[in-house]
């Protein structure tokens, strides 16, 4: 369908792009309390979720599991969303 602004972008400066998942292709969705933390490390969280992710092979709650466990015990709440076209 016709896709819309991402939450708290700027009204007056709509973006719609459109990309066709492959079969087989997988879509993962984070929180920023996945990548953030106090340390300030985020570049580096930004890389090794890069890593984290590279291999969606199998089953998705386990991938989404291994994810997780990258970064271990959170302070800020995290969600993470993965979806694979079939």
């Amino acid at each position: 369908g016709q896709g819309g602004m991402l939450l708290g972008t700027p009204v007056d400066d709509p973006h719609v792009e459109h990309t066709v998942l492959p079969h087989g292709g997988t879509v993962v969705l984070y929180t920023d309390g996945l990548v953030e933390d106090r340390i300030g490390a985020l570049d580096g969280n930004l890389d090794r979720l890069r890593l984290a992710v590279q291999d969606t092979s199998g089953d998705l709650d386990a991938f989404a599991d291994r994810v997780l466990a990258v970064f271990g015990p959170r302070e800020d709440d995290v969600a993470l969303l993965a979806v694979r076209r079939r």
